[in-house]
């Protein structure tokens, strides 16, 4: 496996700004870890998603999504016994990401595809995050550094930085709905630290060299509560659809837990 040294600093590139230390949310990989690829498949109901391609919903909305993006951080894997162990992110070739964090971008089909570094062994399920630590393994601060002394996923390029509440939006889904009563836009941006998120998969999983699995992602299930109400609603009928924070942004967030998003498929 290939190893990296970090620099020690990273400069900002423009205008000579305070120097950042690199510090990561994932620890060092184990020894004798292995590089696992994990395909987000994502879909909505049964049907297959894109970005642009007109879907319905379970709920027989028309749903157009024309941005979907999301930072992923804090992969494990849980052994038999229960015990939880990192599963470090890295990039094809198995170097750990800088920031230990991804950013899956369904505008860059390459960004789909995570990679992780696990240590051989059996285990039961998947856990993971979705948004930017507020601190790294070390106890530094991530989530709220200056974006524009940060490189890629972490800088200001990648369009996922609130300049007027300093810290990152952990999920974008923008789009358009169209029911019975017309076409309609919806913009659902959710961020803060309160709204770290951490989810959990059963998943059948036996370590034993390189591999390749796959995680359903069901986008339909952003907006379907774990007790079947459909909230927070893209029409925005009856609760906003224009959203950068607020209830709506708690109900999103709390789906992404309990409501079945994500689920392990091979």
């Amino acid at each position: 496996m290939k190893t990296m040294l970090l620099p020690a600093l990273l400069f900002a590139a423009a205008c000579g700004g305070r120097a950042s230390p690199i510090c990561s949310a994932d620890p060092a990989p184990a020894d004798a870890a292995v590089l696992v690829e994990v395909e987000l498949d994502a879909h909505v109901d049964a049907e297959p998603f894109a970005l642009g391609k007109t879907m319905r919903s379970a709920a027989g909305t028309e749903l157009t999504v024309s941005m979907l993006r999301f930072y992923t951080s804090r992969w494990e894997v849980v052994t038999e016994q229960g015990r939880a162990v990192p599963a470090v992110l890295a990039d094809a070739d198995g170097i750990p990401l800088e920031y230990g964090v991804a950013l899956v971008d369904y505008a860059t089909p390459a960004s789909e595809t995570l990679h992780l570094l696990v240590p051989p062994g059996r285990y039961t399920s998947v856990s993971f995050s979705i948004g930017v630590p507020e601190h790294c393994e070390d106890g530094g601060l991530l989530n709220h550094e200056n974006a524009s002394e940060q490189s890629a996923p972490l800088d200001v390029d990648t369009d996922m930085y609130w300049g007027w509440n300093p810290g990152y939006v952990f999920l974008k889904i923008e789009g358009r709905t169209t029911t019975a009563g017309g076409t309609r836009p919806f913009v659902f941006h959710v961020g803060d630290d309160r709204r770290y998120t951490t989810i959990a998969v059963p998943a059948a999983l036996d370590v034993a060299g390189p591999a390749r699995h796959r995680l359903a992602l069901d986008v339909d299930r952003f907006f379907v509560t774990a007790d079947g109400e459909l909230a927070p609603d893209p029409t925005g009928v009856t609760s906003s659809n224009n959203v950068h924070g607020g209830r709506e942004a708690d109900v999103l967030a709390d789906n992404l837990v309990h409501s079945e998003v994500f689920q392990w498929v091979e």
